[in-house]
């Protein structure tokens, strides 16, 4: 029996910092949160760690220049963690702070949920070890070599996985604890989707709403629901079962990818996650990389001359 994640260097620990930080990147980037500054203080309801501030500080933190400096300096804090900038662990534990804050001033705002709590997790986790390995041989630290074995990189993605499918199976535990059978027998499924279908959302899908005009579907989408609960309570096996973790995924991916169309429910960053968590990341990344390597040598001058 092989655990995931056993076969971890120091080159795919650069990788999977490179990859976790620009989910970070991308997501702030494209965060209007200067917009914030026009909402009406009776509206918010500090939470996280804006809820240890004084009242009066927070209508500073809410000032547009201060929204858009904040965001700013925080971008290059995180680019310069993506890209392994010395000192790193300095570089990344500030920028896992900010991002604490930034997820506290965002979801004071709008509601606590747990969409991008993995990612943040996932970002202390690459803070606290020493993940600014080489991603590749244009990036290699004089203190060690890139292919070597990496115990701390091994721990850290065991830890990130560990939290991601924690989330999961804790997810589908309370489910199973607290609302079974009625929640799969009732038409729980189909009141969330019509709901979701014909209200207020972000996406404006109205694909739930196929539940109530085709009525041979809600047995479908009512099996479908309970197989996705069985299999996110199993979800710690996917680090021992490499079969188990193929099927988790087929299951758990579809079930995301019919959220957005039916509930307009996207957990992006979770599934954006799922390359470097939920796969063997320590054996496929290194054969991308001499693969990549050889074409580039292929059509270099010197490759070109042989």
């Amino acid at each position: 029996m092989t655990m995931l994640h056993e076969h971890v260097t120091w080159r795919t620990l650069g990788f999977v910092r490179f990859w976790v930080w620009a989910v970070w990147l991308y997501t702030l980037a494209s965060d209007p949160i200067g917009d914030l500054a026009v909402l009406p203080r009776a509206e918010l309801h500090a939470v996280g760690v804006l809820s240890w501030l004084p009242a009066d500080w927070l209508n500073v933190v809410y000032i547009d220049g201060l929204l858009l400096g904040g965001k700013t300096v925080l971008l290059l804090f995180i680019a310069a963690a993506m890209i392994g900038v010395r000192p790193y662990q300095t570089i990344a534990v500030l920028a896992a702070i900010g991002l604490t804050f930034y997820q506290g001033i965002v979801r004071s705002y709008s509601y606590v949920d747990h969409n991008e709590l993995v990612l943040l997790y996932a970002a202390y986790i690459l803070a606290v070890c020493p993940a600014n390995g080489a991603i590749g041989d244009w990036q290699r630290p004089p203190d060690y070599k890139p292919d070597d074995r990496s115990p701390a990189g091994s721990a850290a993605l065991l830890a990130l996985t560990l939290v991601m499918l924690a989330t999961y199976a804790a997810t589908g535990a309370y489910r199973f604890a607290h609302a079974t059978p009625g929640i799969f027998t009732s038409n729980t499924v189909e009141a969330w989707c019509a709901a979701r279908a014909h209200g207020h959302s972000t996406f404006g899908f109205t694909a739930g709403s196929v539940l109530l005009e085709h009525r041979w579907l809600i047995p479908v989408a009512r099996v479908g629901f309970a197989l996705t609960t069985l299999f996110e309570v199993l979800a710690p096996l996917c680090l021992i079962s490499r079969w188990f973790r193929y099927a988790w995924l087929v299951v758990i991916g579809s079930m995301h990818a019919a959220s957005l169309p039916m509930m307009n429910i996207l957990f992006l960053e979770n599934v954006l996650l799922f390359p470097v968590v939920m796969t063997d990341v320590g054996r496929w990344w290194p054969r991308v990389v001499r693969r990549v390597s050889r074409i580039a040598h292929r059509v270099s001058p010197r490759g070109l001359a042989e």
